[in-house]
């Protein structure tokens, strides 16, 4: 299933870690926070390779590969950012070290899934659904916030 193959890509900078001991255990609350993504928001298969590609952005310092991902105007704690030319201005401001640092260390089975979104990283970064028709039978996954 996708949701235990982006666990896995997650989990992978631990698992040179010696405090990963159940892999088990991982398997099962990756499991538990899939199913609440589909049951609370709907399209949970969809978030992979979004967040993916949010968590690698973020980590590498990308502004142009994290625009690709985010839904603007983008919330951020100093304000709204327009677009994707403000936030390569502005990127050293929104993703400070402490949002790299636990958008590098957080795993798959720490999501937070709340009628908000997706929180990655403690809460760092949120993701949500955005439709794509009035219906929203179609959507996508993008960032929407960045707590800094």
């Amino acid at each position: 299933m996708k949701a235990l193959r982006i666990a896995a890509l997650i989990a992978a900078p631990l698992l040179v870690s010696p405090c990963l001991a159940a892999m088990p255990a991982l398997a099962d609350d990756d499991m538990a926070v899939h199913d609440r993504i589909e049951q609370v928001l709907g399209f949970a298969d969809d978030l992979d390779e979004p967040m993916l590609s949010a968590r690698e952005a973020i980590v590498n310092g990308d502004a142009a590969a994290l625009a690709e991902v985010t839904e603007f105007p983008l919330r951020t704690s100093n304000g709204e950012i327009a677009d994707a030319d403000e936030l390569a201005e502005r990127m050293d401001e929104v993703v400070t070290p402490a949002v790299r640092k636990a958008i590098k260390s957080m795993t798959y089975g720490d999501l937070i899934v709340s009628s908000d979104g997706v929180g990655m990283g403690n809460g760092a970064v949120w993701m949500n659904l955005i439709c794509d028709d009035s219906a929203c039978n179609e959507a996508h996954w993008a960032v929407i916030s960045i707590n800094n």
